[in-house]
């Protein structure tokens, strides 16, 4: 019988020390995204790559050529607040926070510009991946 209340109390300590770290993760990943937002400044340059995709876009169609600079300037703000929404950059901070978290933990950071893995991906979750066993 004092076996049994031993293991018991093993899995018990198990369980909440894994439940602490659980929590520890996830602050860290949650500051980690805070304070890489800098007061905005990801969502301005985020901003800033949308505002420049959407004028090359524009800019390679011959129709919008045609068009005044003030029709163009129109729709250029259009789209760009077309992709703000999707991107839901529109959404309060705390919201966007909360989804980039979800996206953290979840290992979901879509693809890396410079870094590809030891089988050509770009996909940042399998470059974390073929490295963070050594690592550990």
């Amino acid at each position: 019988m004092a076996r049994k209340g031993n293991l018991l109390r093993l899995v018990r300590y198990f369980l909440l020390r894994g439940l602490a770290l659980g929590a520890a993760i996830v602050v860290g990943i949650y500051l980690t995204v805070f304070i890489a937002n800098m007061g905005g400044y990801v969502d301005r340059i985020r901003e800033a790559e949308i505002r420049e995709k959407v004028g090359m876009q524009v800019l390679g169609d011959p129709a919008f050529q045609q068009l005044p600079p003030s029709e163009q300037r129109k729709i250029i703000e259009q789209r760009v607040e077309l992709e703000r929404e999707r991107l839901g950059l529109n959404r309060p901070f705390l919201l966007r926070s909360l989804d980039y978290l979800w996206r953290a933990l979840s290992l979901n950071l879509g693809r890396a510009e410079n870094i590809v893995s030891d089988s050509g991906s770009k996909q940042v979750w399998r470059i974390i991946a073929e490295r963070l066993p050594v690592t550990l």
